[in-house]
């Protein structure tokens, strides 16, 4: 009973933290090209890129493609589109997190350690700490997550053909990395799992890989070199920083240490999990990204139920404690009330335990759910009305814009193009110097005479040469952003 309403528990923090959350990067882009029955390639959405170069490539081909699909169905329902994306991008969240719930709750089996109502709390604590960062970045509804969620289905697996179907189908939904997830696992796989899942997975890696396109390798290099130009731009990609330089990698660092000695030996030994946290525990330090996307859950997975264990005792005597702290200070105040003559007849007491706190909880929910619907009314709202001050600018334009603001940009207005693109460092040589200088100096006019744009979309904190605003004309200003018509001397 208590491991039902665990998971009953974990299944409304799913819905919760979906209604309250909404993406604000790669996800957004996905699922506003989705809604484009026209879309060619993501050379289109961005020129002067790499993208461009290899346009006939698409990265994300399989997401990309069953996004659309449901899209199409989607744009049967008499609803606008802003509103049927905005619930799109609801039901994703919703959809992802709780799959990648199931997924550590199965393979951890801390599940299964809720016997008692005292193991609750300490559980939720657990998994709070350490996959709240994980869950936040479920709920971006970005490709990378099904890498995620492959690594932690191949934990326990065995057979040929679910590991020919996992890596099938993590190669069609996101094939430029899926390598990045199919080799390691099956390497793992052969040395300390399943034999026959490994060899389902190389046959669909090794045959994918012979097929792929030219296009395929060059964006392989040109996600490697990539990172030489970011590396000129003074704004850094904080999911890209260094483990090393983030506090957040000390604190679970410290934790480990300290608890690690007491982590009995079977839970030590080399074994698949443990494998696998080795193997990917190199570029988890070079990324934070991949800290937390594959470290944290692997780590939960490999000893969540031990740390369970662990700490459960501790727990339990910290809660009896605070307990007998609570009854000694009740039992003082009732002394003091019943000298002062204040305490209820025993036929009040009867009167009052009588009472129903059903109105008392459909009051609580009633509020929360208005919080809610508030919450998703405002994020509408002003999705709405960044639609509409982007109405400025003809479909099919160039625009210049800020990095970050491009993703709610191309949800509303999939039909622009876009500089720069989703991967900071991939401009063409022949804008690269120019592009460099937009992003640290704010030279506009340079990069726009280069490329043709005919938009520059500013929001708050932007920042451009004044001496490029003889050549901009404002065309919509509203309290965050302003477009400005780019006349190019």
């Amino acid at each position: 009973m208590n491991k039902k309403i665990f998971i009953i528990a974990l299944l409304a923090v799913a819905v919760y933290s979906s209604l309250l959350s909404f993406p604000i990067d790669d996800g957004l882009r996905h699922v506003g090209e989705a809604f484009m029955s026209d879309f060619i390639s993501w050379g289109t959405v961005y020129p002067y890129s790499s993208f461009e170069d290899l346009g006939d490539y698409n990265p994300w081909f399989g997401y990309d493609k069953l996004l659309s699909l449901t899209a199409s169905f989607l744009k049967q329902i008499p609803l606008t589109e802003t509103a049927l994306k905005f619930i799109f991008v609801k039901t994703l969240s919703f959809i992802f997190l709780s799959f990648f719930l199931y997924l550590v709750l199965s393979r951890s089996g801390i599940a299964d350690k809720i016997k008692t109502k005292e193991v609750f709390a300490p559980a939720l604590i657990i998994m709070l700490i350490m996959l709240q960062l994980p869950c936040q970045r479920i709920l971006s509804i970005r490709p990378f997550i099904f890498g995620t969620f492959f690594i932690l289905y191949s934990i326990d697996q065995k057979g040929f053909f679910p590991g020919l179907f996992s890596s099938a189908a993590l190669s069609f939904l996101y094939p430029y990395l899926s390598w990045f997830y199919t080799i390691p696992v099956a390497f793992a796989h052969i040395i300390k799992g399943s034999k026959k899942f490994a060899g389902g997975i190389l046959l669909i890696i090794i045959g994918f890989l012979y097929l792929q396109p030219l296009s395929f390798w060059k964006f392989q290099a040109a996600l490697f070199f990539s990172g030489k130009i970011r590396s000129l731009i003074d704004d850094k990609i904080s999911e890209l920083a260094s483990t090393w330089q983030s506090l957040l990698f000390y604190f679970f660092l410290a934790g480990f240490i300290a608890i690690y000695p007491r982590f009995r030996a079977r839970v030590k030994k080399m074994d698949y999990r443990n494998l696998l946290i080795i193997i990917y525990l190199v570029p988890s330090l070079k990324y934070l990204r991949y800290f937390i996307d594959l470290m944290l859950p692997l780590l939960f997975v490999s000893f969540g139920r031990e740390i369970l264990y662990i700490m459960l005792d501790p727990f339990q005597k910290l809660i009896a404690d605070w307990k007998n702290i609570f009854k000694n200070s009740f039992r003082k105040l009732s002394f003091k009330k019943q000298k002062q003559g204040l305490l209820k007849t025993s036929g009040d007491k009867e009167k009052e335990s009588g009472r129903s706190l059903m109105p008392y909880i459909i009051i609580a929910y009633a509020f929360i759910t208005a919080i809610f619907v508030y919450q998703n009314y405002e994020k509408f709202s002003a999705l709405k009305k960044f639609k509409a001050d982007l109405c400025a600018v003809p479909a099919g334009s160039l625009v210049l814009t800020d990095f970050g603001l491009q993703y709610k940009m191309i949800f509303v207005r999939p039909d622009l193009h876009i500089i720069p693109s989703c991967e900071i460092g991939f401009p063409e040589k022949e804008i690269k110097d120019a592009y460099i200088d937009y992003q640290n100096n704010g030279e506009l006019i340079a990069l726009a005479c280069k490329t043709r744009a005919n938009f520059w979309v500013e929001q708050k904190k932007m920042y451009i040469n004044p001496e490029d605003g003889r050549f901009l004309k404002l065309v919509k200003k509203s309290d965050n952003l302003k477009v400005w018509k780019i006349i190019c001397p």
